[in-house]
């Protein structure tokens, strides 16, 4: 017997025969059957409630009435600030709204911050990026010879004022 047909079986005939082979065959029924006879137990005890004979007319009554709910358009700007209010509602209780948005703000900040630095570039943006390290280069070059030319002619003068001091005191 199948453990579906125990319990139909059970239901409509008490226990019988068949019935307790399965118990001693199946763990399974014969737990869930333990469970069920301590649960009779205790219920057992209470005291057996009729119900009044209209429960069943004004259930049935209920269901079959029909009952309109009007529901007022909001604007969309509206709707979306109370649907807000009531996710948050528990910040009402502590005053950290200001807080909570401040800090969605620094996240989605650091965020687009993030994705625009780690973003594949593409083509133009690497012609341009390459196009500016190229001028970046070329100044730093022209700096450097610069700066060259200048050391060269200090030392030039330096040269050319020890001749002048010497042929001074050789005189």
């Amino acid at each position: 017997m199948k453990c579906e047909e125990f319990w139909k079986h059970y239901e409509e005939f008490g226990i019988t025969k068949e019935n307790e082979t399965h118990l001693l065959d199946c763990a399974k029924c014969r737990k869930e059957f333990e469970a069920e006879k301590v649960l009779l137990k205790a219920v057992g005890g209470f005291p057996e409630y009729k119900a009044p004979e209209t429960l069943w007319d004004r259930i049935s009554e209920e269901l079959t009435e029909t009952k309109t709910v009007t529901v007022a358009k909001r604007p969309f700007t509206e709707t979306i600030a109370a649907y807000v209010d009531e996710l948050f509602s528990w910040f009402q209780v502590v005053p950290l709204k200001p807080v909570f948005g401040a800090l969605v703000i620094m996240l989605v900040s650091v965020l687009a911050t993030q994705y625009y630095y780690t973003r594949p570039l593409t083509s133009v943006e690497k012609i341009a990026q390459e196009n500016k390290l190229a001028r970046d280069l070329e100044e730093t070059e022209q700096e450097y010879l610069a700066a060259i030319d200048k050391l060269s002619k200090l030392t030039e003068d330096k040269k050319s004022f020890r001749l002048i001091v010497l042929s001074v005191s050789a005189k």
